[in-house]
């Protein structure tokens, strides 16, 4: 029985002396993340992925892609690819592999609908530089209780509040077309605040802006003793407020696969795609920039001190 191979196939037989055939991978199966090129076979209508070195990976149900990448996602269109700031190099790639006469170029091919190209919003996140040292006061207040019992009871917040309004200060040239969860880090301020996290929804659009906040303050109660027959006992609480300007950015990545459709079969396929990830591997390659602004104020409540009251032992607990 004589059995027909594709040229690609035959080819890697060839390079490394094997016999064996390319195995065949079941309906679930994702293509490695190691896999370089991907043919599309139209006799079989499936997917063979080969490594960085041309070796077989295996074949793959059309339904084959990288799996879901983490950060929020959509696909790519065809007006993106010009955007890419590497698109030379994977240009140069398949010039190398297969050639440059008589090709298309395109992301998401219907042929493949589940082994997609995507813009992905960098989980990384946005860690923001805030525009020289922040501006910090004190803001200190006689705090207000109930004398009962030989003591001064009184309630108030303890802990670090941030507050600001951030904008997209520059769109990306491909992003999201929809509203995606942004985290953001505001950096540490001496003797105010450790580092904050903190989320907000924003749409890939100038001139777009939210808040960007978190409470991170709880309720604490101070018992403060007052002598017998004591006029001048005073509570004094202390905010410590910061006046914070910052500026950050978030890298929209393209991932997945890049197709180049030939009008003539090369290495017996019309259709070979490459990973952008793997002929990309430095990010900036494949991304683009959302560039955000931040003005606000980080604040830490709850210092408190006492004048005029007693020598015996302020009693403080969360409630």
């Amino acid at each position: 029985m004589m059995v027909h191979l594709s040229a690609s196939i035959l080819a890697f037989l060839t390079l490394t002396g094997t016999s064996l055939a390319v195995p065949s991978l079941p309906s679930n199966a994702l293509l490695p993340r190691d896999s370089h090129k991907i043919a599309f076979d139209d006799v079989s209508k499936r997917l063979l992925a080969f490594d960085i070195k041309g070796r077989s990976l295996g074949s793959f149900p059309m339904t084959a892609g990288f799996g879901k990448r983490a950060g929020t996602c959509t696909p790519m269109t065809n007006n993106d690819i010009a955007k890419i700031p590497g698109l030379q190099k994977l240009r140069d790639e398949a010039d190398k592999n297969w050639g440059n006469r008589g090709r298309n170029e395109v992301v998401n091919d219907p042929d493949a609908p589940d082994a997609p190209a995507n813009v992905c919003a960098d989980d990384a996140g946005v860690t923001m530089v805030y525009d020289g040292t922040p501006a910090c006061k004190d803001i200190i207040n006689q705090a207000s209780g109930t004398l009962e019992g030989g003591k001064i009871t009184l309630e108030n917040n303890e802990g670090v509040n941030m507050a600001t309004t951030t904008e997209v200060t520059q769109a990306a040239s491909f992003g999201l077309d929809t509203k995606i969860s942004v985290g953001f880090s505001f950096p540490e301020i001496a003797d105010v605040s450790t580092e904050i996290t903190a989320h907000s929804d924003f749409t890939n659009t100038q001139g777009t802006s939210n808040s960007v906040g978190a409470d991170m303050r709880t309720l604490q109660r101070i018992e403060q003793p007052v002598d017998e027959g004591q006029t001048n006992c005073k509570v004094m609480l202390t905010t410590k407020s910061c006046s914070i300007t910052g500026k950050g950015s978030l890298k929209m990545i393209a991932t997945g696969i890049f197709w180049f459709e030939y009008k003539d079969i090369v290495d017996g396929h019309r259709k070979w795609g490459l990973s952008m990830d793997s002929v990309l591997p430095n990010v900036d390659d494949r991304a683009t920039v959302m560039q955000f602004k931040a003005t606000g104020n980080i604040d830490s409540a709850g210092h408190f001190a006492s004048s005029g009251c007693t020598n015996g032992t302020t009693i403080v607990t969360k409630v």
